[in-house]
């Protein structure tokens, strides 16, 4: 039972092939919005009658604030209506294990109730400490990101990075001119900006050396006006592939676009919007991986430049791309998750 979020569910995508190709039943409670992708990784979806919207506008009382306190109400309905679900597939199969995110509390509370064995899927760092007693924990992170002081139980696993390899084209859709070193400018699939934002970094590169792909997420391009000729702007990428090319990566600073730029050795340049956000960039900057994003055209193109081209940025960029990457996340996550449920 993930939280119906694309953030949540794009880390256990990966889990749930893994635990799919090794022959288990996998059923995921979600809407009809991530049918095709779950399906696709090997899952049996279980379709909620109502959709989320998680949403956060570009400014709390500005455009979009009905949409955001709409979805918040939203968010309790659809923790209801997933817990009987739950409930209804429970006393028919109750399976070996039901996986919990900590944010739909209503389904945690059924599990609790009812007695069935479960565990928790956190896709970012844990702030009340560890839910639910001695259930395994499983979280998209690593302990270097945590806030300290962290509890260390031993059934608290950080088995992040959890990514799942898209295939949707990459750059090559956007025609990539080859001279060009390219740039990533992405606020997530969450927290909305201004169109001002989008057009304030995509002019500070007018003209120069560099190809600008903008994912705008829940702002239609169409609103950004004329754009330089080197900059493209996209509602969304496929980031994981599109970063693979990237040289910086101009991010909100999320759990998930953290992870896959510190795997791949792309520094960053931040604009945190939520405390987990905020935390994840001073730890970030404190690393060396990233600068904090100016607020005028010409000092936001000097700090991308200086990301890309400042070796000791390199150095520490190559660094966490060795430690990271190659791992057995994906596997370890899946072989946690079975022995929890006995198999």
């Amino acid at each position: 039972m993930p939280y119906p979020a694309f953030g949540h569910i794009s880390p256990l995508l990966p889990v749930v092939g893994e635990l799919a190709a090794r022959g288990a039943r996998v059923r995921v409670v979600a809407d009809h919005r991530y049918s095709t992708v779950l399906a696709a990784a090997g899952a049996e979806v279980l379709v909620l009658p109502v959709a989320a919207d998680v949403f956060f506008p570009a400014r709390v009382g500005g455009a979009g604030t009905v949409r955001y306190l709409r979805g918040r109400v939203r968010k309790r309905v659809v923790g209801w209506h997933a817990a009987r679900l739950v409930a209804a597939e429970s006393a028919v199969d109750r399976g070996e294990l039901v996986v919990v995110d900590p944010m739909m509390a209503a389904v945690d509370r059924f599990v609790l109730r009812a007695g069935i064995r479960s565990a928790l899927f956190s896709t970012t760092y844990l702030r009340r400490g560890i839910p639910g007693g001695d259930r395994v924990v499983l979280v998209n992170s690593i302990a270097a990101l945590q806030p300290a002081p962290m509890p260390r139980a031993g059934h608290v696993h950080f088995v992040g990075p959890l990514i799942r390899q898209e295939r949707g084209g990459g750059l090559s859709r956007f025609g990539l001119p080859t001279h060009k070193r390219v740039l990533l400018v992405s606020p997530g699939t969450v927290f909305a900006r201004a169109p001002g934002y989008f057009r304030e970094v995509a002019w500070a590169f007018a003209g120069s050396s560099w190809w600008v792909v903008v994912a705008t997420g829940a702002v239609d391009p169409a609103t950004l006006g004329s754009l330089p000729s080197n900059v493209v702007a996209v509602r969304r990428v496929p980031q994981v592939e599109v970063l693979a090319h990237c040289a910086v990566f101009v991010t909100h600073g999320g759990m998930n676009s953290a992870l896959e730029a510190l795997t791949l050795g792309v520094p960053m340049v931040v604009s945190p919007r939520a405390g987990d956000q905020h935390h994840i960039a001073r730890r970030l900057v404190e690393w060396g991986v990233a600068a904090y994003l100016p607020t005028s055209g010409s000092a936001i193109r000097r700090s991308v430049e200086r990301m890309a081209s400042d070796p000791r940025v390199r150095a520490a960029a190559d660094r966490w791309r060795a430690r990271l990457s190659g791992g057995r996340s994906v596997a370890e996550a899946a072989d946690l998750l079975l022995a929890q449920a006995g198999g």
